[in-house]
């Protein structure tokens, strides 16, 4: 029997969020660039982007899922402690990197939470492009090359794809 998972609530509650450009110093972040943009990188086909997406939207994305359920799923997981040391984590539930594929106009998917408990997120922009993230209060978080969006990730917000560049990729760490 599959479980009904529950839409998050529509409230618009103000969201507090904090944006750091130039999170990673020059050199760290050519070394993720370098690795995610790579040939043999090896992304995963979604068919849906998040619960709550519209079953007659085609939208899918690439992901590569890193760490999950207490363990790492990646041999990419030991290059993290570049970011990791510059957080204060409790305890790591997940680390995703994201690569959307480019469409004619902006498509913004469907709102979602990460987790329906209380975390905190970091979306870690791998590449500059017009996609943005939007939270539930209306503000527009444009995705820049080497920007860390902190944010309650719990509280629903939405992704989008982009039509300037082929992709726009992101690294998303959930976390206590």
């Amino acid at each position: 029997m599959k479980t009904k998972i529950k839409k998050p609530s529509i409230e618009i509650k103000k969201v507090e969020y904090k944006v750091v450009d130039n999170f990673l110093s020059e050199e760290e972040f050519k070394f993720f660039e370098k690795k995610i943009t790579e040939h043999a990188f090896p992304w995963y086909f979604n068919t849906r982007l998040n619960d709550f997406q519209d079953k007659i939207d085609q939208s899918f994305y690439l992901t590569h899922l890193v760490y999950y359920n207490s363990v790492p799923t990646s041999d990419f997981f030991k290059n993290f402690n570049i970011i990791l040391d510059k957080i204060d984590i409790k305890s790591l539930i997940r680390i995703k990197i994201n690569c959307y594929p480019s469409s004619h106009k902006i498509r913004e998917h469907s709102s979602h939470v990460d987790y329906p408990f209380k975390h905190k997120g970091i979306l870690f922009s791998i590449n500059d492009c017009d996609g943005y993230t939007l939270l539930n209060d209306g503000t527009k978080i444009k995705s820049k090359r080497n920007r860390a969006l902190f944010f309650d990730s719990s509280i629903p917000h939405q992704s989008t794809t982009c039509t300037n560049v082929q992709r726009r990729m992101n690294i998303n760490i959930n976390y206590l």
